[in-house]
């Protein structure tokens, strides 16, 4: 017994061992597929620039292919706030979080993303993501391309992607 889970944890830590703009693919059994060191956040080169859809926005760098791994919560840089602490925040501090973060209502959370993620927009209007939730690392979902994304194309994530997802968007076109 012992040896298996030994054998267990090391594919654990080889599958979590990903190389930054490396080639990442999603696998519906394993989420990812790895091919050399830890992954950092954003998993594919992006741009931010103007956006179309909402002031500034995530653009591919790169063609993307369909599945491709687009962003994961990296532990260490990417903050984590509790609601209480939210509640008791300075004022200027909630406001940032409510701008830049996402609420993950599952664990009762903030998510402050530290790289471009947080610039990152929900669709227009009447139109589909190009980016869907994949299955759970480190506690928040892999964000992976529902379809294959041109480079230059914004990103756009799901609205179930944040449990705040409806005030952020009352006020817009």
């Amino acid at each position: 017994m012992g040896t298996g889970l030994f054998a267990h944890a090391a594919t654990f830590r080889e599958c979590r061992s990903i190389h930054r703009h490396s080639d990442i693919r999603f696998d519906p059994g394993l989420s990812i597929a790895p091919t050399a060191q830890r992954q950092v956040m954003m998993t594919i080169p992006v741009t931010v620039g103007k956006s179309e859809i909402h002031g500034t926005g995530v653009f591919a760098a790169h063609d993307i292919r369909n599945g491709q791994v687009l962003w994961m919560f990296t532990p260490g840089l990417d903050r984590t706030i509790s609601d209480f602490a939210m509640e008791y925040a300075e004022p200027r501090v909630r406001q940032f979080i409510f701008e830049r973060g996402y609420l993950n209502l599952d664990r009762k959370q903030w998510v402050i993303c530290i790289d471009e993620a947080q610039f990152w927009n929900f669709p227009a209007k009447g139109e589909s993501a190009n980016s869907m939730m994949g299955n759970e690392l480190d506690g928040e979902k892999l964000v992976i391309a529902a379809r294959d994304i041109k480079a230059g194309e914004e990103l756009t994530i799901p609205p179930e992607s944040d449990g705040d997802y409806e005030r952020k968007v009352k006020d817009r076109r």
